[in-house]
């Protein structure tokens, strides 16, 4: 049996309706990371950037909605967006993100990237650099 997502749902199925209403679905504590969640959501269900959505006046299905509801009620009830998304990503990389493995660090990739600079200024052509994961 298929799970469905449940209401209550947007006035309509375009752009203006559906992302306030994921936003608040989606439970965040500030607006801005609800807002930037709506958009990695809104993107990966459709395939399309909010400005090609826009320009073709993309309504959302209703089977694009259901799983919007249900991605929602997974990262409001803690999930990460990464394991919801089955991606992250690292320092221009795309991987694959599930739950039995550690998401990057934002503070990692920074750290890499000063590695990696200080590696280049003392001489080193292409340095290689090996995360080995250990986490913290």
């Amino acid at each position: 049996m298929q799970v469905r997502g449940k209401g209550p749902w947007p006035r309509s199925n375009a752009e203006r309706d559906v992302k306030p209403w994921l936003v608040a679905r989606l439970g965040q504590p500030s607006d801005r990371e609800g807002a930037s969640m709506a958009a990695w959501l809104m993107e990966h269900e459709t395939g399309m950037s909010k400005g090609d959505r826009l320009v073709a006046g993309h309504l959302f299905s209703e089977s694009e909605m259901d799983r919007l509801a249900l991605a929602a009620a997974r990262i409001a009830g803690g999930e990460p967006i990464q394991y919801v998304l089955g991606k992250a990503w690292f320092d221009g990389m795309e991987l694959v993100a599930r739950s039995g493995a550690l998401i990057p660090r934002p503070e990692t990739e920074e750290l890499v990237a000063d590695v990696a600079a200080k590696l280049v200024a003392s001489g080193w052509d292409a340095p290689f650099v090996v995360d080995w994961c250990t986490g913290s």
